[in-house]
């Protein structure tokens, strides 16, 4: 029994600690930048970053998804420290972390963690798109559009960038650009009342 809980420690401290020359297939040697494992879209089949992925999701994204609904706002900073440090671009914990931002009254908190996140794996349009949103949303407006923009130019066919975008040219008081980009938005799907992001 107790090899099997010494193995279990073994594998979590592997898990945690990057190792010191390990160029992953997105050409980034995760040792040096210490982020091993950590690009949440990256498809690869390697079974440990398929474990730490599984691990994640049972152990800290479904905790901190109801911590956050519960309003435990220790766990929810626990949880997000711990998922954004191993997975930097996770999409729910980003999008948590701009809320939770907001609640604690420190509406900067999580601009490290999108910087660092779009530093390291500036491909995803989501990712931009997120930051975006979350820069629109503490007021940051010119950086926010800046984001979704760059969103919605490499992927003209996410609807959150646009669908953002509005929101954000609303706050911006164009409402014109606002309009379009709500059209653009309910041509590719959307049908959600875009009134709620401030958008006529």
């Amino acid at each position: 029994m107790l090899q099997f809980i010494t193995i279990g420690i073994l594998l979590v401290v592997i898990s945690a600690t990057p190792s010191k020359a390990q160029v992953g297939a997105d050409g980034i040697d995760h040792g040096t930048t210490g982020t091993l494992n950590l690009d949440y879209f990256n498809g690869t089949n390697d079974p440990h970053i398929a474990w730490l992925k599984g691990d994640q999701d049972t152990n800290h994204t479904k905790p901190l998804i109801t911590a956050f609904g519960q309003g435990d706002l220790k766990r929810t900073r626990v949880e997000l420290e711990w998922i954004l440090t191993h997975f930097i671009n996770h999409p729910q914990a980003l999008a948590i972390a701009g809320s939770f931002a907001v609640l604690i009254k420190n509406p900067t908190w999580a601009v490290p963690y999108f910087e660092k996140a779009l530093s390291i794996y500036p491909q995803y349009a989501v990712t931009h798109a997120q930051y975006g949103k979350y820069l629109t949303d503490i007021g940051m407006v010119d950086r926010g559009l800046e984001k979704l923009k760059k969103a919605a130019e490499m992927d003209p066919k996410l609807v959150g960038a646009q669908v953002w975008l509005a929101a954000a040219y609303a706050k911006s008081g164009n409402a014109d650009l606002a309009r379009e980009s709500a059209e653009k938005a309910r041509s590719l799907g959307f049908k959600g009342d875009l009134a709620a992001y401030g958008v006529r």
